[in-house]
């Protein structure tokens, strides 16, 4: 109940905010705009289609140019753009958690060619999504914290841990310290 009544405020905050003089320019302007939203929608559930301005007009019930130029105003960028970052955000994710090869990731964001999709990657990201993988994996120190640290512990407090005081004899008094060794 609480959901569904946090979803439709929501819906009416952003209508409201498209409708004012000085609404805001952004992705959620855009998806706040009754007309542009079913392409908004449709470009982010299905990122791996073939989309063409054609088919977003046609969702949209409004002439190419007009979503071309609706897009830009809201925006400040196209749809092709837009499309571009949903895939490389969803790319970044697999990259970055799954041992998926290249070309299986480029195939499930939408891209027919590996070297497209790396081209793209590179262009968006800065690096190559080999480097982006590497990048993205954890360092020895976390991979020991983690391992040492219990199921239900907080990470952060088995980072944070004092080390053992060397100087200090052991417990007992008659163990000698790394120190004295």
């Amino acid at each position: 109940m609480l959901s569904a009544l946090s979803t439709a405020m929501f819906a009416l905050v952003l209508r409201l905010a498209s409708e004012t003089e000085d609404a805001p320019r952004g992705l959620l302007a855009l998806a706040g705009h009754p007309r542009l939203a079913p392409a908004v929608a449709a470009l982010f559930n299905e990122p791996a289609r073939a989309w063409s301005l054609r088919d977003l007009a046609r969702l949209c019930n409004i002439s190419r140019a007009t979503l071309a130029r609706q897009f830009q105003e809201k925006l400040g960028r196209s749809a092709s753009d837009l499309l571009t970052d949903i895939r490389m955000t969803l790319a970044a994710n697999e990259l970055r958690r799954s041992s998926l090869s290249t070309g299986a990731v480029a195939e499930a964001v939408g891209y027919q060619s590996e070297a497209a999709f790396q081209r793209a990657f590179k262009s968006n990201m800065g690096v190559s999504p080999a480097q982006w993988r590497k990048m993205q994996e954890p360092s020895g120190r976390e991979i020991f914290a983690r391992a040492a640290a219990p199921a239900d512990a907080n990470p952060a407090k088995v980072i944070e841990a004092d080390p053992v005081d060397e100087r200090r004899p052991a417990k007992g008094g008659d163990a000698p310290s790394l120190a004295e060794r």
